[in-house]
């Protein structure tokens, strides 16, 4: 008597989920064992005409092409589901928030901050056009703002696409009101720019050291 050998099907290796961006190539697969198989893939439960190789190759990605897929393996003996893997695409930076310039009156800790929406891969703020060393996450910190931290601050937001967006230039400045003591004590003109005081909410007027080192 003759025993007949078991052909359902087996799957080897299940379908991964995927990542991709607009215009990229997925290609999902499974591998399965037993003889002779079949294969039918589906998206969200719906089937998907010509897709009956074990590999489905999703070409020039769209957004319509996001979703959960499956494929359905069919030996003599009967058929397997594979899991669902996702499909999901990366969406594209969109700044949520720019960064506020900051003037400090007391030489105190500051931050620029910019929020972002999307899929970011990268930040780097820059001052001028330099980036600066270490300066890749959403916030550029100041321990204590010192008259080197003065300048125009940018920061380059990188997606995982190759999307790139720049926030606007904004100013740190410092205005400590000591330096009308320590550098100008007999000064009695007028000041010409008011300074806040995080602080303690107090409104200091701050003398002008630029213009009045451009007056001579």
């Amino acid at each position: 008597m003759e025993l007949q050998r078991a052909c359902a099907p087996a799957i080897e290796t299940q379908p991964g989920d995927l990542v991709g961006c607009l215009g990229e190539t997925l290609t999902l697969e499974t591998v399965a064992s037993g003889s002779p198989l079949s294969y039918q893939w589906f998206k969200d439960g719906v089937m998907i005409n010509g897709a009956t190789q074990s590999q489905y190759q999703l070409s020039s990605l769209a957004t319509g092409d996001a979703g959960r897929y499956t494929c359905l393996v069919t030996g003599d003996c009967g058929s397997l589901e594979t899991r669902a893997a996702e499909v999901t695409l990366h969406t594209a930076v969109a700044l949520e928030s720019e960064p506020a310039g900051v003037v400090s009156c007391d030489g105190g800790p500051a931050r620029l901050e910019v929020t972002a929406s999307g899929s970011v891969q990268s930040y780097q703020w820059y001052k001028g056009n330099d980036p600066l060393p270490g300066a890749t996450d959403a916030v550029l910190p100041f321990e204590a703002v010192t008259n080197d931290n003065r300048g125009m601050y940018f920061c380059r937001i990188t997606g995982n696409c190759d999307d790139v967006v720049d926030t606007a230039s904004v100013e740190v400045l410092l205005d400590l009101p000591a330096y009308d003591e320590m550098l100008l004590p007999d000064w009695t003109g007028p000041p010409s720019r008011p300074c806040t005081d995080l602080d303690n909410n107090q409104v200091f007027e701050v003398l002008d050291l630029v213009g009045l080192i451009n007056r001579g």
